[in-house]
């Protein structure tokens, strides 16, 4: 199994295990300083994904358990700015959340961005939805 890390600064690490065409983006416990901040570490990570193959042929986790949570319209809106609904860009994606109040948070932050991905608070779950397994 290859596993490359393909961005990686203070709030969040992106791995690329190129065999399963697996991505996943991890959030990690460090809160952001500003909203600014946290635009540019979501921008850099987006760069950094695969190149030169449809990200379609992928499948996305965004594990976001060790983040802080936040709920608060400036830091909703500076994520919908960083681009396009993730999601949507790949054959599957999940998110991966701790508790219940974070799994009602990211479904209604799906909702309201067009996304489809599924929310799972169980890892093991979640790599076989995504993986077929």
């Amino acid at each position: 199994m290859v596993i490359r890390v393909i961005h990686e600064d203070e709030f969040s690490t992106v791995t690329y295990d190129v065999e399963r065409r697996l991505i996943v983006y991890k959030r990690l416990a460090k809160s952001y300083p500003t909203l600014e901040a946290a635009g540019e570490s979501v921008r850099k990570a987006r760069e950094r994904m695969p190149s030169g193959m449809p990200l379609d042929h992928h499948v996305f986790l965004m594990d976001v358990r060790e983040g802080p949570m936040r709920s608060d319209e400036g830091f909703e809106q500076t994520m919908r700015g960083t681009g396009p609904e993730l999601s949507t860009l790949f054959k599957r994606s999940a998110v991966l959340v701790k508790t219940a109040v974070g799994k009602l948070q990211m479904n209604r932050i799906q909702k309201e961005r067009g996304g489809v991905s599924t929310v799972f608070d169980d890892e093991r779950a979640a790599l076989a939805y995504l993986l077929g397994a």
